[in-house]
């Protein structure tokens, strides 16, 4: 990811399956809240499962 520029998520992405083009930047975001969204069912299903999980961010760092 550190090697990508400003101009590189700006650059135009097809998604083919969605039949979308749009920069990559949005792509990058779609793909980050799609991921936390999944994060987020696997928290609530421990939880109903009766496990806390661990706290997924690591602050220390």
């Amino acid at each position: 990811m550190a090697a990508y520029t400003d101009l590189d998520l700006k650059k135009e992405a097809s998604i083919e399956l969605f039949k979308i083009t749009e920069p990559g930047v949005e792509v990058l975001h779609r793909l980050i809240g799609h991921e936390a969204h999944h994060k987020g069912q696997l928290v609530l299903y421990a939880r109903m499962l009766g496990v806390e999980p661990p706290f997924y961010i690591d602050l220390s760092v």
